[in-house]
């Protein structure tokens, strides 16, 4: 229904409907009956709202993110998952430029996240080109874009809750245990995780206490 939406001028409405239901792409990664609800909409949809500027991201990372919620949700388990040609279309509409090397290294070379499957020769100039953009500390040139897709090198998504603090208290009775199994050796208590920009942030009490040792857990 949504690739022919335009024809009865539905389109905007289409998208206003998306952006006020996941344009915060944080909110839906945190919230499980977001990410659930999300999970669900159809392949259109998600490439649909995939191609909205106008998404709120703590981190580009956060859109590789709920992607592959969506991917592993799908991908064969449900309906008829995930065709070829879909990923490679998704795969050209995240803003790579803008994620974190870590991410970028993830997509590119472990090739670990299954949706994204790019034209093997168009991912390998992007990093070619974004090197070279890297090395001379100016923007990517567009006549060296050539034929790869735009998203590649569309500005970042507008930025909200970039800064993020763990807070962590912990009861005496969880602190006298931890003190009475380090009396045995090395024991340790970990924080209930925290998303942002990508990773899950835990606090992790260790004992005993190495001398200017912290420990933050990251997933």
């Amino acid at each position: 229904i949504l690739e022919h939406v335009d024809h009865c001028g539905m389109l905007s409405v289409c998208c206003q409907r998306l952006l006020q239901l996941f344009g915060d792409v944080r909110a839906v990664v945190i919230s499980e009956q977001l990410r659930t609800d999300f999970c669900s909409l159809p392949y259109p949809a998600v490439k649909l709202w995939a191609e909205q500027d106008e998404l709120t991201v703590d981190s580009e990372n956060s859109v590789a993110v709920l992607l592959t919620h969506w991917w592993l949700a799908n991908n064969g388990s449900v309906g008829e998952g995930v065709t070829a040609a879909q990923r490679c279309d998704l795969a050209g509409l995240v803003r790579l430029s803008h994620l974190s090397n870590c991410y970028l290294h993830a997509l590119a070379y472990i090739g670990k996240v299954g949706w994204f499957t790019p034209d093997t020769s168009q991912l390998q100039r992007f990093m070619h080109v974004r090197s070279i953009s890297a090395t001379n500390n100016s923007p990517v040139p567009v006549a060296l874009n050539g034929d790869l897709p735009c998203a590649w090198f569309k500005p970042p998504h507008l930025v909200r809750q970039r800064q993020c603090t763990l807070q962590w208290n912990v009861g005496a009775t969880e602190l006298q245990q931890l003190q009475h199994q380090a009396s045995t050796g090395v024991a340790s208590l970990e924080s209930p995780g925290v998303y942002h920009v990508g990773y899950t942030w835990h606090i992790v009490l260790r004992l005993p206490i190495l001398p200017s040792t912290v420990v933050i857990l990251v997933q």
